[in-house]
């Protein structure tokens, strides 16, 4: 996952990406929030096992108060078993 900005200086314009090493492409991601925020920064992916040993994924983003939908700026955790 890489970040990248639309426009320059412009907080509200960043976006979290999926870059394919064997291509060189850098796909747009789905990501949404309840409130329907659109600036994602700082994007990090790990994989881990959960406390119960199930194999998990946790990912944490930076939403930009440029870009957030009200009530959700800050740091953003998602975190899904699989």
């Amino acid at each position: 996952m890489i970040e990248g900005q639309y426009t320059k200086n412009d907080f509200g314009s960043w976006r979290t990406f999926v870059y394919d090493y064997s291509t060189g492409n850098a796909d747009t991601t789905a990501i949404h929030t309840d409130g329907g925020s659109t600036a994602f920064a700082n994007p990090s992916i790990t994989a881990l096992k959960a406390p119960d040993g199930k194999n998990a994924v946790l990912v944490s983003l930076f939403l930009p108060s440029e870009g957030a939908a009200a009530g959700e700026a800050g740091q953003l955790i998602y975190y899904r078993e699989y």
